[in-house]
């Protein structure tokens, strides 16, 4: 019997002996694959680096952070966070924008929610939603001006923002 992997430079590789003698192939690859990951890398052309398989959970969020270098000795500063979390099942995602309040008004909400929709896109995405409080005008605006429909639900008293691809 010969399989894919099972022979190297003509020789019966140590993964092919282990199937051939009847393990489980999940089990004798356990301990020779890479463990899951907790984090990834989002560089700035929105290229994300994984250093190994990806925790299932992580696979379906993705944020963004953006911090103020601080000068050496000094703790960074986060200010804004912008994610994604992907709906199990189908290919929507919801939104999640904040901004530190002493960032308002600087476009970074912008800028965050523009990298959501690009992300969205490479990721196929067809739609991403999010709530909006009905008092936060600044979000509703910011919304609306990358593209998104934003609609007020009387029930609760809350915006829907939805962008389709």
């Amino acid at each position: 019997m010969t399989g894919a992997g099972t022979r190297t430079f003509g020789a019966l590789s140590s993964f092919g002996r282990l199937l051939l003698d009847g393990t489980e192939p999940a089990d004798s690859l356990a301990s020779i694959l890479p463990q899951p990951v907790d984090h990834i890398l989002v560089q700035a052309d929105l290229t994300i680096i994984a250093p190994g398989p990806l925790e299932p959970t992580l696979g379906a969020e993705i944020a963004l952070v953006a911090e103020l270098k601080a000068p050496k000795g000094e703790e960074k500063k986060i200010l804004g966070v912008g994610r994604l979390s992907k709906q199990h099942g189908n290919a929507t995602a919801e939104f999640a924008v904040l901004v530190s309040d002493e960032w308002h008004g600087q476009g970074l909400g912008t800028e965050l929610l523009r990298r959501l929709i690009e992300i969205g896109r490479v990721e196929k995405l067809t739609q991403i939603s999010g709530q909006v409080l009905a008092e936060n005008h600044a979000m509703h605006h910011i919304c609306r001006k990358v593209g998104f429909q934003v609609v007020h639900d009387a029930d609760s008293n809350l915006f829907t923002a939805s962008y389709t691809y």
